[in-house]
């Protein structure tokens, strides 16, 4: 959820012509405070000892999208 809503500024920032036909609700505070929130859970369960390991392997997974996204990328 965290890279959905970043994806949001900037895209908002990169194509600020394109339509959008769905509002961001309370665009820009209500986002960014979003990421504030999201990002301070995220911390929180990588400092708990016991949630570490679940939370690493969360983030590698999300991370080993990005090679992918980059040879989905170049395909196209």
């Amino acid at each position: 959820y965290l890279l959905t809503t970043v994806s949001l500024f900037r895209l908002r920032r990169l194509q600020p012509e394109l339509p959008r036909p769905v509002k961001a609700f309370g665009y820009p505070v209500l986002p960014a405070l979003y990421i504030v929130a999201i990002a301070f859970l995220l911390v929180v369960l990588l400092a708990d000892p016991q949630q570490r390991k679940f939370s690493a392997l969360g983030l590698l997974i999300v991370a080993l999208g990005i090679p992918v996204y980059a040879v989905w990328r170049r395909a196209r």
